[in-house]
Parts: C-alpha cells; structure tokens; sequence
C-alpha cells in the first residue's frame, strides 16, 4: 500500500514539461492528422510562456494573493511555529545548510526569525524527502542548533511524507489547543491550510520563499529561463494537488 501511495504521488508531482512532452509524442504518433502541427505549435509556445517571468507570474499569482510576509507584532506569543519540510540535497559533504534544498533554508530562516522573537513558542520541524532519502527536519535542526543554544523549544515531527500527512501528525502529537503559526513557501500555503484547517487547527500563515520579487515585465524578461520553467512546474504540482483535494 505504501508503494502504491508513493506511485500517486509521483504522478501527482509529474513536472508540468514532462506532461508537455507525453501530449507531444501522442500528437507525433498521429502527425498525419490536421490538427496535430497546429497544437504542437501551441504547446511549444505553452513551454515558452512558462518559462518566462509572465509565465511564472501568470501560474503564481492566484496562489499567492493576499500572501505577505508574518509580522511578528502580531502573531500569538505563545504558539507552535511549524516548518513544513521542502526536500534536500543529499550531498553530505557539503556544510548543512548546503544540505537543504533552496525553498527548505528559506522556510527554515523564516520559521527560526518568527521563534527567535517569541520566547513562549515551540518550533517544530517536519518533513522527509523521500525522493532523496534524507531527514529534512534532522537537517533543519542541526542548522538551527549551530544558530541557538536553546534547543529546549524545538522539536521533529517525522515521519511525515507530505502536507496531509504533516497536519495529521501534527494533532496526534499535539491537539488543537494551541495556534499555530504555518510557515511555507507561499506557492505551496493555500494546500498547506487547506490541509490544517481540516484538521480544526487555528493557523497563521507566514509565507516565505515567494515567486517573485516584483511584477513589473522588461524585455528580458520574456526570455526563456531555466529557473521560471522550475517555478511553473512547481506552480503546476500545487494546482494538481489542489484540483484534486490533496
């Protein structure tokens, strides 16, 4: 059963290119047909846009509405500040922040300024990268531990494999009694509260890891880049998920 699971969740998680491409060798089986260059010329330009900021801006944009960064003047003192893992690197031969991937360091710089400010909090730390077959939340710590002495305050929530999973074990461990304040890249917090929220827990949000930096468009910007085509794809994955309830 757990294989099966993991099976759906590779699919849910297909990169949006390579949806591109499965609808592209089926337009290539059938060329001969009248309408198979015509959409291939539109999916090609599909690849272009996504991998343009407008493209990103366009994917991202709704899922990061009303989104802005915690302040924490108003955030409940006494709370636990979850850190949801975002996967890592494997490369154990690097330093530990090295280790975590690009949005796990931003979540886990933004979850440790919000609890370095409120001394009444606990951070907890969650996430396995099963991918990759590393302790998100152990790497997380071990960074955070080089940062503070007061490691008293800080705790892992594992195993937990993905968001869903994340706010169930959330409970079992904790109850709903105390808030809790969500800390996520903002692509990903819609999913992330949703899943919460179902669980009857009071939630915060505090995004972090944003798409973009402004939405004002130059010319070089509708170039094609590797790094937009990544945040498309991620965009993608949210709304899937999000289209399918998970």
């Amino acid at each position: 059963m757990f294989y099966l699971e993991k099976f759906v969740r590779m699919l849910i998680e297909l990169p949006v290119l390579l949806t591109i491409c499965f609808i592209l060798a089926a337009l290539l089986r059938y060329r001969n047909s009248k309408a198979a260059w015509p959409l291939t010329a539109t999916l090609l330009l599909l690849v272009w846009i996504l991998s343009t900021k407008p493209g990103v801006i366009l994917m991202t944009a709704p899922l990061v509405a009303g989104l802005h960064e915690a302040d924490t003047g108003t955030l409940p003192v006494i709370a636990d500040i979850v850190v949801l893992g975002g996967g890592c690197r494997r490369q154990s031969g690097h330093s530990t922040a090295e280790k975590l991937s690009d949005p796990s360091l931003r979540r886990t710089l933004e979850g440790y300024r919000i609890w370095s400010r409120l001394p009444g909090s606990t951070l907890i730390l969650t996430g396995i990268d099963w991918q990759r077959h590393c302790n998100t939340a152990g790497i997380a710590k071990q960074l955070i531990s080089s940062w503070s002495a007061d490691t008293t305050r800080i705790r892992l929530l594992n195993p937990v494999f993905n968001t869903r999973q994340e706010a169930r074990a959330y409970v079992s461990s904790n109850g709903t009694g105390r808030p809790v304040i969500l800390v996520t890249s903002a692509i990903h917090m819609p999913r992330a509260l949703r899943n919460f929220r179902r669980q009857n827990i009071t939630v915060t949000a505090a995004p972090t890891d944003f798409p973009v930096s402004d939405t004002r468009i130059r010319l070089s910007d509708l170039i094609p880049q590797s790094n937009a085509f990544s945040t498309s794809s991620a965009a993608w994955i949210e709304w899937i998920a999000l289209l399918t309830g998970k």
